[in-house]
């Protein structure tokens, strides 16, 4: 039984690590074929649906979405401790929450993506741009994208209510070592001892 836990266990945080390096390792590939490709087009930007979406490279300072650009160390700092606590956290989690664990390697796999670009050039590389007349979306990468989609997934988990069910049952079970038993005259186990 311990085994099959400590396996599900193992195979959850595959979700986790395997998603992170996916989507850094394809963040980062994207970046390099679109500097590569657009740095030589006219106003570095080629359209692929008229009117709606663009290929146009940018140079961003800033955080997702280019918000906090005349902050950057501000965004450094926060994806840093970001980070930090998605690694700290995704331990925490029991094995049930698989789409907890897929979620947070998304956001940290882009927000890895980023902090790439950010030790390395010192801005960020956006590519996506899409938009509708005068209005535009702030250009993103596929690391943004990623961010979103983890944050949705994240949110979705936490608030279905077999999400709610699995903190539940992960707050009132107790470790082995943690339920006392008394022994009985004859040297077996009675149940738990009340307090």
């Amino acid at each position: 039984m311990l085994a099959q836990t400590r396996k599900s266990a193992l195979a959850r945080l595959a979700w986790f690590y395997g998603a992170a390096l996916l989507v850094a390792v394809v963040d980062q590939w994207s970046k390099h074929v679109i500097w590569h490709w657009l740095g030589s087009k006219p106003a570095h930007r080629v359209t692929v649906v008229p009117g709606l979406f663009d290929l146009f490279l940018q140079f961003n300072p800033g955080g997702a979405f280019s918000l906090f650009h005349d902050r950057p160390m501000v965004i450094l700092v926060f994806a840093l401790a970001a980070v930090v606590w998605m690694l700290w956290h995704v331990h925490r989690l029991s094995a049930q929450q698989w789409l907890e664990h897929l979620a947070l390697g998304l956001i940290i796999g882009g927000a890895t993506g980023n902090l790439i670009d950010r030790f390395r050039l010192g801005f960020v590389v956006d590519f996506f741009h899409v938009y509708w007349r005068q209005w535009y979306w702030p250009t993103f990468n596929v690391a943004d994208s990623a961010i979103c989609v983890g944050v949705a997934l994240y949110i979705y988990a936490v608030l279905s209510p077999s999400g709610r069910r699995s903190e539940h049952q992960e707050e009132h079970t107790l470790p082995a070592s943690e339920n006392p038993k008394t022994v009985s005259p004859g040297g077996g186990d009675v149940g738990p001892r009340e307090e």
